[in-house]
């Protein structure tokens, strides 16, 4: 997408929002096209408050920050003054609406979340599978590129809690843009939401948390919780972290892995632990696939946990009726 593509779009986003001023999203569009249209990097420094060394962050994508807007203006920001949208676009778009429309191609399966001390089974998170095995981050990527993003995720909470499985809370993804959006307001308000957990999957920095804070409040008044994904793989989960409150502190797969050979992560384990307990939230690690990572977790005082080694994704017409996993004698 050429630079005046791009300065369209963003023209179509303020009008459609009135009031969203970005600063320095000159200043990306500029390094866009500089690169020649190509994704860049943009970088800040952040001083560690008393004291600390400055943190040198990269977002992931300059275009990122266009074609966020776009998403959450909505149709009014796809078309400006009669343009058509470029072939790959309308694409991604055709590729995403055959999804939204097409009952077979957007499927959820389960993976359970138990508790360590007793491998209690508390918890199911819901995960997407598309046909002809896309990654899902892929598809969720593609339609929040399009503008289809929200719609997209709310199909996946929507077929997630129609049959859950038999037990447990439901643990439910879902990003910033949707976690504001009108159509999850209007999901909340249509339930009770007891047994629903929301886990907020987004690495990007959030600016203003107001809005999301909002909708957090009637997720709780609706009996539902809150978790942050990925915590302790980058600044941004961990900014959710302390900026949100959360119930659940999911630890990311990039920690727990090999934990039980790596003092370090261990360390940051233990100090996230104590974060967790000050702040009654509780910790789940993600992505346990051996015995010695599983004992590890147990040891540094890790709550719950989920990953191969309890159990891998699976319909819920598969999953076990019984409340406790057996790992059998090698645990």
């Amino acid at each position: 997408m050429s630079l005046e593509q791009r300065a369209r779009r963003l023209a179509a986003v303020r009008s459609a929002l009135s009031l969203l001023v970005v600063a320095g999203l000159g200043a990306v569009a500029a390094l866009d096209g500089l690169a020649g249209g190509r994704t860049g990097a943009v970088v800040a420094a952040v001083v560690v408050a008393g004291g600390g060394p400055a943190l040198v962050l990269t977002a992931r994508r300059n275009r990122r920050c266009l074609d966020e807007l776009v998403d959450l203006a909505g149709p009014a920001a796809r078309a400006v003054d009669g343009s058509e949208e470029d072939p790959e676009s309308a694409e991604h778009r055709r590729r995403i609406q055959q999804v939204l429309n097409v009952g077979d191609t957007l499927r959820i399966v389960y993976q359970p979340i138990v508790e360590l001390s007793g491998l209690r089974v508390v918890g199911y998170e819901a995960l997407s599978r598309f046909l002809g095995g896309r990654p899902p981050n892929e598809w969720y990527a593609e339609a929040h590129d399009v503008g289809l993003g929200v719609e997209l995720e709310m199909l996946a909470i929507s077929r997630a809690i129609s049959e859950p499985p038999p037990h447990g809370y439901l643990s439910v993804n879902v990003s910033p843009a949707t976690l504001v959006s009108s159509a999850f307001q209007e999901f909340l308000q249509e339930r009770m939401a007891g047994r629903l957990v929301i886990e907020l999957t987004e690495h990007v920095n959030v600016e203003n948390y107001g809005a999301l804070e909002e909708n957090i409040t009637l997720l709780r008044a609706r009996g539902g919780r809150l978790a942050v994904d990925d915590a302790g793989s980058g600044y941004a989960s961990l900014r959710h972290v302390v900026s949100l409150g959360p119930d659940i502190i999911k630890l990311d797969r990039s920690l727990i892995e090999s934990m039980d050979q790596d003092a370090g992560r261990r360390e940051l384990a233990r100090s996230l632990n104590r974060f967790a307990r000050r702040t009654g939230a509780s910790l789940v690690a993600e992505g346990i696939e051996r015995p010695e990572e599983y004992d590890t977790c147990r040891q540094v005082g890790i709550d719950c946990g989920q990953g191969f080694l309890f159990g891998r994704p699976a319909p819920a017409e598969q999953m076990t009726r019984q409340a406790r996993i057996s790992l059998g004698p090698t645990v």
